[in-house]
């Protein structure tokens, strides 16, 4: 078998087409818009954060890819909007080009610190998502009623009640690993 010349990158620094119009500050939330040409981030829904903007490019006059910018994933320091340090570790949103949320229509990262000195830094990266939102198992009230059914004698009508209770938490179980199957699907953490 012959080698294969990989070509090899640091995965730190790429490189993307500006968007008509774009005016993208060096330090900024750098996004994708639906067409691929870089923006700079805001909380509009359909763009995906790349990173942070290298230079500053001003592509007011001219075409989409008409400019290129660097940008850089790694962690940054940004302003945080609303975040606490029980904020650590969970996703944060775009709010505008320098701040993250707790919430919102775009993914920016992942909070790994807030500082003393306000500073939420966060880990961006290209392709990185939000962590899908799992539906709650309802186990602990169809439990209860199995229980309760328990406490007579056990007649066939406390087995039928029990196996009627069984099958009603196997069903709702069911739909919830489907939507958590869905929910991983479109997140893109598993194959269809």
């Amino acid at each position: 078998m012959d080698d294969i010349n990989t070509s090899y990158r640091d995965g730190r620094f790429f490189g993307y087409l500006v968007a008509a119009g774009a005016v993208i500050a060096a330090g900024s939330i750098t996004a994708l818009n639906a067409a691929g040409y870089a923006v700079p981030a805001t909380n509009t829904s359909g763009l995906k954060v790349v990173g942070v903007a290298q230079i500053a490019v001003d592509n007011s006059g001219g075409a989409d890819g008409a400019f290129y910018v660097t940008v850089k994933s790694g962690v940054f320091g940004l302003t945080p909007s609303g975040l606490t340090r029980a904020s650590v570790g969970s996703d944060v949103f775009v709010s505008d080009a320098g701040t993250v949320q707790a919430a919102g229509n775009v993914f920016a990262g992942k909070l790994v610190e807030l500082d003393d000195n306000n500073v939420a830094w966060v880990h961006i990266a290209p392709g990185d998502k939000a962590t899908p939102s799992v539906p709650a198992v309802p186990v602990a009230a169809t439990v209860a009623s199995v229980a309760a059914a328990d406490a007579g004698v056990q007649t066939e009508a406390y087995v039928q009640a029990d196996i009627q209770a069984i099958a009603t938490l196997a069903n709702a179980n069911k739909a919830t690993l489907n939507a958590v199957i869905a929910a991983l699907k479109a997140a893109g953490l598993m194959s269809a």
